[in-house]
């Protein structure tokens, strides 16, 4: 018989948009009528966007519609891991030997170290409207620990938009 556990830590440091990412879909090139809406995002790649010059237009009409960034931060993920195991061979008869067991393995969930990423639900209880679930991981300050039973828990925030 045996157990074993694991504190399993797989950190990152992959921002989602690295070198950003720059949408051109043919928004300030879309010829009216023209049967294939979103097919001149080409064209709006060679646009500069430029600061009109008479009343009436647009200002700055071409380049990328949208643009998104993001910064680099580390992501401090984390799991533990349990498992317990138990086999024994029984001789049935000279020829014949039985080798059983059982095992049993338990991934716990996946948390950030410093509790820098949350779940968003779209609808949930208690409110029903949208929220982001901030877990607490073990460093976290409401930590709370059963005298009688030695195990620990860990709480967790919502916070509702």
């Amino acid at each position: 018989m045996g157990f074993e556990y694991q504190h399993v830590k797989f950190s990152t440091l992959q921002p989602p948009w690295s070198r950003g990412q720059f949408n051109f879909d043919g928004t300030y090139t879309d010829v009216a009528g023209g049967g294939h809406p979103g097919s001149t995002g080409r064209a709006q790649f060679l646009l500069t966007p430029t600061a009109a010059t008479n009343g009436g237009t647009v200002d700055y009409a071409g380049g990328p519609n949208s643009i998104f960034v993001s910064n680099i931060s580390l992501t401090d993920n984390g799991k533990n891991y349990y498992g317990t195991y138990i086999n024994d061979d029984w001789k049935v008869s000279p020829k014949l030997t039985l080798n059983l067991g059982l095992r049993w393995d338990f991934f716990g969930l996946v948390y950030e170290h410093r509790g820098n990423q949350a779940n968003f639900v779209p609808s949930g209880p208690p409110t029903g409207s949208p929220m982001y679930i901030i877990p607490q991981g073990p460093n976290a300050n409401n930590l709370s620990t059963d005298p009688t039973t030695g195990f620990t828990t860990c709480s967790r925030r919502t916070v509702s938009r």
